[in-house]
């Protein structure tokens, strides 16, 4: 294949003409973005990689143009938009850049290996034997290298996460703690009435309960729409993460907020339970 850094919309490019589109599949996978349905390189068109297609907000059939090393422009409408997660590219086909660009030679072999316990020891029989090869980049290097850059991230999620839990937990208590401090009169009098401590936990913690689903029910959604727009801050622009949450994480949310709601309450029901009626009922409200 041939690649060129070329510039667009103000941003590093690289162009991506390969030799034979049906070999380079092996390496090369052109997927639709949305459908996931395989992408052809047409004649006089090109395909973008996603996130430098967000970034430059283009989409299909939209004009794309960039300049190469000598300053010369170049304009293609876009036919498709494909799904990749590291670099930006805008991928041609030779035919097209035979017509308007100029002569197509090889700068770049992608090969594929079956085995790659030997990696290292072909890298480097590679670059000994031949004086062609400038450099070999590894696709197990660079995912490690990525893998370690963002290995912090699980660190920092996992402090959300163990502050987020914390926080609900205590705004849940406080609330609960408040709704009875404010109704101590109210409940005292359900008490001189001959309500049971059974039926006066049933009076309150209903009302908690329901509260608590329906803040669980707008968290989650609100959470998701929060989720993505995070996930969009942190990215960077050589990198597009996966935008998708999985069932797993919506039901350990719900989970764990009706464990805290259980423990609060339990508490809540001991608290019911010392009330003093006949200083409740002389309280002044």
């Amino acid at each position: 294949a041939k690649v060129l850094n070329v510039q667009s919309n103000g941003k590093s490019v690289n162009l991506v003409v390969p030799e034979d589109c049906k070999t380079t599949e092996n390496v090369i996978l052109l997927r639709d973005k949305e459908t996931k349905g395989k992408l052809e390189l047409e004649d006089g068109k090109v395909i973008l990689s996603s996130k430098f297609a967000k970034m430059c907000n283009i989409k299909i059939n939209d004009k794309i143009g960039f300049t190469d090393s000598e300053n010369n422009q170049y304009s293609y409408t876009v036919s498709g938009i494909t799904q990749n997660y590291v670099g930006n590219y805008i991928y041609m086909n030779k035919a097209t850049y035979k017509k308007d660009i100029g002569k197509f030679d090889i700068n770049i072999c992608y090969f594929k290996m079956d085995d790659i316990s030997n990696e290292g020891e072909v890298i480097e029989k590679l670059l000994d034997e031949n004086d062609n090869i400038l450099s070999i980049i590894s696709s197990k290097s660079t995912m490690e290298r990525y893998n370690q850059m963002f290995s912090s991230l699980d660190t920092i999620v996992l402090i959300l996460v163990i502050f987020a839990g914390t926080l609900s937990f205590v705004v849940l208590y406080n609330l609960s703690y408040i709704n009875i401090k404010e109704r101590q009169r109210e409940i005292a009098t359900l008490k001189v009435l001959g309500f049971n401590t059974k039926e006066v936990d049933a009076y309150i913690l209903k009302e908690e309960i329901m509260i608590t689903i329906l803040g669980i029910l707008i968290g989650l959604l609100v959470g998701t729409w929060f989720g993505h727009i995070i996930v969009g801050t942190i990215e960077i622009e050589m990198v597009e993460f996966i935008r998708s949450i999985s069932l797993k994480s919506y039901l350990l949310s719900f989970g764990f907020m009706i464990l805290f709601s259980i423990i609060v309450n339990i508490r809540v029901h001991f608290t019911l339970k010392k009330i003093d009626m006949i200083e409740s009922l002389k309280s002044i409200e």
